[in-house]
């Protein structure tokens, strides 16, 4: 998947491999070079490099913004604020009818 897109507003983006935060304005040609889990990868030819960019920025590459969570959590029911929360290790261990 390429796709080339001019960016519709100014949005944030993560330098890859760096890992340093930048500023990427409106108007930017980029490549999208790969889109998954919620996020988008740029090549951008006039920065010279690639940049991830969030899915909630989404709607600056003509894409619908993301809400923060995957589609596939949401799919499996894990999108719930308690699902991990109320997921307990099992601390007794029953041999022989002891609990140890």
């Amino acid at each position: 998947m390429e796709e080339q897109v001019r960016l519709s507003r100014d949005c944030d983006a993560v330098q890859i491999p760096a890992g340093h935060t930048v500023s990427l304005p409106k108007g930017t040609v980029a490549v999208i070079t790969q889109s998954l889990g919620g996020t988008y990868t740029l090549q951008v030819p006039s920065l010279g490099g690639l940049y991830r960019v969030a899915g909630k920025d989404g709607d600056a590459l003509g894409r619908t913004a993301a809400s923060g969570q995957t589609p596939r959590l949401r799919a499996i029911g894990l999108d719930h604020p308690d699902f991990f929360a109320c997921r307990q290790p099992l601390l007794a261990l029953t041999l022989g009818g002891h609990e140890f």
